[in-house]
């Protein structure tokens, strides 16, 4: 098979199912891990799938980038439309000054950085090399950087990671989850990241799910929490009437953010 004809299935395959794993892709198609790492990072060169650890997400209405063209920055707009919806202030709105926050590695949680700027005097813990990354010479604001095995989503994992969260007393964590279901409960995208999110969630007082509305009903490899085991949930008005009554049932606070 034509690596062009491979990689327009592949991006079939993950615009229909919302994210592609590399190990799904080597049995679907009958070659190895390194052929369809090259696949995926064709296809990302060109702006149609965002890399993540262990597979891609496709990017949403985006179209291929002209050869020899840069391929267009997609993460600030999705960034953009995250605060549009609300998620990220409404989840900022919950951070007391002087406290010390966990945030986990994910596009919304980037946002939620950007916005803790404006809270003073914060001890900010995460993996997340952008969330850092917005927080750096924030006055007053002191910023863990979590070590590990480098994702190509920004994020660090492995025993190293998990072993220092395991060490931290958080006031809260805001961990995003990529699939949300009443029976899988709050998943991630492998299990390297579920075990980190985990880890962030043990660390708190108070643990924040944070998701927009489009995770329900998804369901991602790896679970890192079930919906007893949170205490508060920010996600869009959107969510489903079904998701949202399992979520009020079983989560102390859900909060529905306004687009």
């Amino acid at each position: 098979m034509l690596a062009l004809v491979r990689q327009a299935r592949i991006l079939a395959v993950a615009r229909a199912r919302g994210a592609v794993r590399i190990g799904e892709l080597t049995r679907r198609f009958g070659v190895s891990e390194p052929t369809i790492r090259r696949d995926l990072s064709a296809l990302a060169d060109r702006g149609l799938v965002n890399r993540v650890h262990g597979g891609a997400l496709p990017v949403e209405k985006s179209t291929a980038v002209p050869t020899g063209q840069a391929p267009r920055v997609r993460r600030p707009q999705r960034l953009h439309r995250y605060r549009l919806a609300g998620l990220a202030p409404v989840a900022v709105s919950l951070v007391a000054p002087g406290t010390a926050v966990g945030l986990s590695a994910g596009p919304l949680t980037t946002a939620i950085a950007r916005l803790l700027r404006d809270v003073p005097e914060l001890t900010v813990v995460t993996p997340s090399l952008d969330a850092a990354g917005c927080l750096r010479d924030c006055p007053g604001t002191e910023v863990i950087l979590v070590g590990g095995v480098r994702t190509t989503g920004g994020g660090h994992v492995g025993p190293l990671a998990v072993a220092t969260l395991r060490q931290v007393n958080l006031d809260a964590a805001f961990v995003e989850a990529y699939g949300l279901s009443e029976s899988a409960g709050f998943t991630a995208l492998d299990e390297p990241t579920a075990q980190v999110d985990r880890a962030l969630l043990e660390a708190a007082h108070r643990r924040v799910v944070v998701t927009d509305h489009r995770a329900a009903d998804r369901v991602g490899p790896a679970r890192f929490a079930t919906l007893d085991e949170v205490d508060v949930v920010v996600t869009g008005a959107g969510i489903p009437a079904g998701i949202r009554s399992a979520l009020v049932a079983r989560v102390p606070r859900v909060i529905a953010a306004r687009s």
